[in-house]
Order: structure tokens, then C-alpha cells, then sequence
């Protein structure tokens, strides 16, 4: 395709004030560090550690989780990060933070399948490695369908073969009750003929019938693996876990205690979670890191007292208040930098300031080019996570490619971060909930009846139930919101995915909790669960 090309001509003049680094510098909490870092010592004498940094938005719990993760790998740590959402299904998390940790890539799922068979048998762990095998490519996809593995080297003689090598590893009384012989010979038998049951302990059909829990798996497999590689496992917004998930955590945490194992969570103080946890409030920064953190965004070596003081008085030492401040000012052109010294204009009306993060982010958008806005309008309403072919549908705007550019300038302008390859979602929640509270009522219902269309012709792996379902119900409409999550949720009951259906209904509750339907469904389907 036809590219732009460029000569250069000469040096420019730096304009060191106006340039942002693509993340926020770590200043501060100097204590927290010295704690956080006495957990890794301790996780080396084989001690298991966790952490919670608890906090409100936009205090720096992710920024301390960073500067604690870049320690731990200089440390000789493994390092493995999963940021939560609420759309995250009981095995997301913890899908992503295996997959980090065995360094699987999942672009190609034939290829990381091989790769996780080599490394569960390294680790002498191959009898959960079926458990592990359903957790990275047999997930749900809450419509009762499940990803398949591809194989496309493996022969219908391979698998005949593997069968074989089955059975010759059995000894002849398990070959009399069970595997292949002992079910040739029931089915030869007349009906009605009492027959022994399959030995439940042992042979082909232990090997097929049975399989560890993802609870129990996860636990043997972090103390395996930790025997001889430390590990810190980072869990950011874990205020939004999913339930079912959240209890795994609990269950590691309180059955791995001997482990070179640091577990590190941030939420905020919107719930109570009772975790096995050291918890560390994190508190704003004063007034001195407040400066030092604004010198650094700004690349100055001083602050004016003006900018100073302004600083201080708006945020108090918040750091997304402090950025947010701080991009306004440089919209608005009223600091200047001379010798290495930041300070406000002269003329700077700063009485015409936003007095409140809210309004500093309306100011922002508001800024944007008619393009930037109209997406970032459409981002808000999508919500938590979405990509560059649903942000085209559902914007209208006629080409993904000119979409992922705009998108690119979003990031740029630290307004959008790509949390994985082609997925994007907003750097701050608090960004988007302002974003969409700036929105009409009509605008909203547009924006929401485009991205019905769009969920209503996904299917397979592609279809989001939950997604469809939060849009119907934006739209009006209730009941149909209600039958498509009772409809997945059957469908996954059906497919003896308890499991998925209980994930289902949990995150259905979330958007209508006043349903009695859906509750009920809930409660016999937990009854269910604890009677197998």
C-alpha cells in the first residue's frame, strides 16, 4: 500500500514540556516498596506471600503493582499479570496467568496444546494436564459450544496407537473389568446380565472418566512449579472478578502455603473481600512527590510556585488527578517552560479550570476532532473491552483500517490502552463512566441498538450472551434480555457445563438482580453443583 515518506532536514528544538511518557513514573511510597520487597525474600525461603493493595481509583495501586513487578524480575522472579473485568468468565484470569507462566503463545492453539503436554510432563504433572488442556482451549464461550483444538497431524492410526499403549500399561484384572475388554465384554453380554463395575480406580477408564479439579490442578501445578522458579502473580481490579474465579484464588491461598509464591492483588474499597491477605491501604502522595511526580510528566528539573500551589490545591496529591490536571494545562497552553523550570503563563486563566477530575475529562474530550470523538463516544458505550472490527460496526465509520488508526491516536493521547493483541478498552473506568454520562439519552440508545445488531449475527466462539443481553436490556428490552441468557445457560446445562451455566446467571444478576427467574435458576443449579 502507498506509504508516507520523509526527508530529514534538520535537528528540531526540544519541547520538553509537552511530552508525556506512554505511562506514569513511580514516585513515592518508598515504604511500600521496602514491605512489598521483603516478600520476595520471604517467598525465596519457600514462604507463600500475598499482598492486597487496596485503594480508590486513580490512587496508583497498578502503578505500585508495576514498579513491584519490574523488581520481582530483577529478582530472578517469574512474572505472570492479569488485570480483571467484569466481563471476564471464571477461567479468564487464570488462563491468562498459565499461559504467561509456560511462555504458551495461544495465536496457534495446535501448537501451545503440544507445548503445554511437554511442559506438564516435564513437570512430572501430566495427569492434569487434561484440566489445564480445557482451561486454555476449552473454554466457553456461554453458548453451549466449546473451542477444539486443532490436530491436524494426528492420524486415526496416532490415536488407535495411543489407545493400544493404554491398555498394554494395564494389568489383566483391570483388562477383565474395565477399559476396552470389559466393555466388549458387558456389550456381549445378554440384557439383564449383572456385570461387574469398571474398577473406578484404576485403568482406561480412570484415564477417561476422571479429572482433577481446576481448583486442585491450579494448586498442584503452582507447587510444582514453584519448586524452582520463584513466581509473582499480580491480579489488578480484583474488585471486578468474576465470583467463581475469585473462590479459586481463595482455594490457592489457603491450600499453598510452602511456596516460593508471592501473590499480589489490587482492588478498590467497593467490596469486601475476605482473602487470606496482607492488605496495604495505599495513601495519596504528599506534597513534595506530588512535584516530583509533575516534573517528571513535564520532563522539567523545577515547578514554578504558581503550578505548584495549583497542583497541590486541585488533586492533593492524587496521581490521575495530577495527570488529568496536567494535560488540561498543556491543552490550554498555560505553562511554560524556561531553563528546565515549569511554571503557569502569566495570563493563565486558571479560575476557568476544571474544578473536579470529571470535568477535566470532559474538557479533554471535548477537545478531540469531530473522528476521535465520535469513537471515544461509541468506546463508552461498548464498555469494559472491545475491538477494531465491533468499534467499525457499530461507529458506522466504513473502514477497520481507518478505525485501528484512530484508535492508535487514542492510545497515544493515553486515553485507550490495548490490553491484548486487538482488544481495546479505556486506561481509566473513571474516564469512561464520565464519557458516557456525557451522553444523551439518545445518542446512548443509538449506539446501544447498533451494537445489538452487531452481537445478535455473532455465533459459535464469537457470540457473547451476556454482552447481547446488557445492550437489550440498555435498549428496553427486558424480556428478550432475560431469554437470551436463560437460552446460553440451558444450552450450556445441556452440554454438562454447570459450570458455564452458574457463570451465566451470576453475571446475568449483575445486570437485572431484581429477576426472580434468574435467581432461582442460580440457586438450583448451586445446589446442584454442591450435591455433585
Amino acid at each position: 500500500k502507498p506509504v508516507h515518506v520523509y526527508i530529514v532536514r534538520r535537528a528540531a528544538a526540544p519541547i520538553t514540556s509537552l511530552d508525556f511518557s506512554t505511562d506514569m513514573p513511580f514516585i513515592g511510597h518508598d515504604m511500600f516498596m521496602l514491605s512489598l520487597g521483603f516478600t520476595l525474600k520471604q517467598a525465596n525461603m519457600n514462604r507463600r506471600r500475598a499482598v492486597a493493595l487496596v485503594g480508590d481509583a486513580g490512587i496508583g495501586k497498578s502503578r505500585i503493582a508495576r514498579q513491584f513487578a519490574e523488581t520481582a524480575v530483577n529478582a530472578g522472579f517469574k512474572v505472570a499479570w492479569a488485570t480483571c473485568q467484569s466481563r471476564n468468565t471464571r477461567k479468564t484470569t487464570w488462563a491468562s496467568l498459565v499461559a504467561q507462566l509456560l511462555d504458551l503463545d495461544l495465536s496457534d492453539n495446535y501448537e501451545a496444546h503440544k507445548q503445554l503436554e511437554a511442559k506438564f510432563e516435564s513437570l512430572q504433572l501430566s495427569h492434569i494436564e487434561p484440566t489445564f488442556s480445557d482451561l486454555l482451549f476449552g473454554l466457553s464461550t456461554g453458548n453451549g459450544t466449546r473451542t477444539v483444538v486443532p490436530s491436524p497431524e494426528e492420524t486415526q492410526k496416532e490415536r488407535v496407537a495411543n489407545i493400544f499403549k493404554m491398555v498394554q500399561e494395564m494389568s489383566l484384572e483391570e483388562r477383565k473389568t474395565s477399559g476396552l475388554f470389559g466393555l466388549a465384554k458387558r456389550k456381549s453380554e445378554p440384557p439383564g446380565t449383572l456385570s461387574k463395575p469398571p474398577n473406578e480406580k484404576s485403568g482406561l477408564w480412570k484415564k477417561a472418566d476422571q479429572r482433577t479439579s481446576l481448583k486442585e490442578a491450579l494448586v498442584q501445578f503452582l507447587k510444582a512449579y514453584t519448586e524452582t522458579q520463584p513466581t509473582l502473580l499480580v491480579i489488578d481490579d480484583l474488585h471486578q472478578e468474576n465470583a467463581q474465579a475469585l473462590e479459586l484464588l481463595k482455594h490457592v491461598l489457603t491450600q499453598v502455603t510452602q511456596a516460593k509464591l508471592v501473590v499480589l492483588v489490587t482492588y478498590e474499597p467497593v467490596v469486601s473481600l475476605d482473602l487470606e491477605a496482607q492488605t496495604l491501604v495505599v495513601p495519596d502522595l504528599n506534597r513534595d512527590e506530588t512535584n516530583l511526580i509533575a516534573m517528571a510528566l513535564l520532563r522539567a528539573s523545577e515547578l514554578g510556585p504558581r503550578l505548584s500551589d495549583l497542583l497541590w490545591e486541585r488533586t492533593s496529591g492524587r496521581p490521575l488527578f495530577v495527570e488529568s490536571l496536567l494535560r488540561t494545562l498543556l491543552d490550554e497552553g498555560y505553562i511554560e517552560e524556561v531553563n528546565g523550570r515549569a511554571e503557569l503563563k502569566p495570563d493563565a486563566n486558571i479560575d476557568a479550570l476544571p474544578e473536579n477530575v470529571r470535568e477535566l475529562v470532559i474538557s479533554r474530550i471535548d477537545r478531540l476532532s469531530p473522528d476521535l470523538k465520535h469513537i471515544i463516544h461509541v468506546a463508552a458505550v461498548l464498555g469494559e473491552d472491545f475491538t477494531a472490527e465491533e468499534m467499525d460496526a457499530v461507529s458506522e465509520f466504513g473502514s477497520v483500517e481507518e478505525v485501528k488508526l484512530i484508535l492508535s491516536e487514542l492510545m497515544q493521547l493515553q486515553l485507550l490502552v490495548e490490553r491484548e493483541k486487538g482488544v481495546y478498552s479505556f486506561r481509566h473506568g473513571m474516564t469512561e463512566a464520565v464519557i458516557y454520562e456525557t451522553l444523551s439519552r439518545a445518542q446512548r440508545l443509538k449506539i446501544h441498538r447498533l451494537a445489538v445488531n452487531y452481537w445478535r449475527n455473532q455465533t459459535g466462539e464469537n457470540a457473547r450472551p451476556i454482552t447481547l443481553a446488557y445492550h437489550l436490556l440498555k435498549c428496553g428490552l427486558l424480556p428478550e434480555a432475560i431469554e437470551i441468557v436463560t437460552k446460553a445457560a440451558e444450552e450450556a446445562e445441556q452440554q454438562q457445563d454447570v459450570e458455564g451455566a452458574v457463570e451465566l446467571y451470576t453475571h446475568a444478576l449483575t445486570i437485572f438482580p431484581e429477576e426472580k427467574s434468574i435467581q432461582t435458576q442460580l440457586e438450583r443449579l448451586q445446589q446442584l453443583r454442591r450435591g455433585a
